[in-house]
């Protein structure tokens, strides 16, 4: 008996040598340029948040253009909180002329990087667009997804949400500023617009 008992728990010591504890499994760094001209590292990008939404897309991508409106709303709404979203087009040499002037007509504020040669994309194994990542600032994985459908934003922001430890309170604040400076800027430009439209005034003539 105490022979059966000593063969069981060295069985289980060698399992235990054997197969280590499964960590999580973190993303390789990248450095890229941006359609700003900068250069964006991702462990210094990490080193200013909680958690970074890392997408990657390409001008061509019908799914990816109905998704990045989203993308913008959470940036504005979770950055306060601790969130980066970087976004990497994947456009090569042929298209890649495109993408500065998609992200200014849609007046996208978070980073857009290129990666023409897509090293960073074979480095996450990404073969099409667009993937998605949730990543803490230690560069675990709290979620991936590839592909998009209406409805599947959801899923990435409970995945922001999750990783930034926010309570619905929180998040029902953070909405609620985030509309507040909207609409804040809404009446500014159309202030402005009322300010170029009104009539300048002359005048009057006195040659009479």
């Amino acid at each position: 008996m105490n022979r059966f008992i000593v063969l069981v728990v060295s069985a289980v010591f060698i399992v235990a040598v054997l197969i280590p504890a499964i960590a999580a499994e973190r993303v390789p760094n990248f450095k890229l340029e941006g359609v700003d001209g900068k250069t964006y590292e991702l462990k210094v990008i990490a080193k200013d948040c909680k958690v970074i939404l890392i997408d990657f897309w390409d001008s061509s991508c019908k799914p990816c253009r109905k998704m990045m409106p989203h993308l913008q709303i959470y940036y504005e709404v979770y950055q306060p909180a601790g969130l980066e979203v970087v976004v990497i087009a994947r456009d090569t040499t042929l298209t890649v002329c495109k993408v500065k002037p998609m992200v200014a007509a849609e007046s996208w504020t978070f980073p857009v990087l290129y990666d023409t040669d897509q090293k960073v994309s074979q480095a996450y194994h990404v073969k099409y667009s667009p993937v998605s990542f949730v990543v803490s600032n230690k560069g675990e994985i709290l979620f991936q997804h590839a592909g998009y459908k209406p409805g599947q934003e959801k899923d990435l922001e409970e995945a922001v949400i999750k990783g930034l430890g926010l309570t619905e309170k929180e998040v029902e604040k953070l909405y609620a500023e985030h509309d507040e400076d909207s609409a804040e800027v809404v009446e500014e430009a159309a202030s402005d617009e009322d300010s170029d439209a009104a009539p300048e005034e002359t005048a009057p003539d006195d040659s009479s």
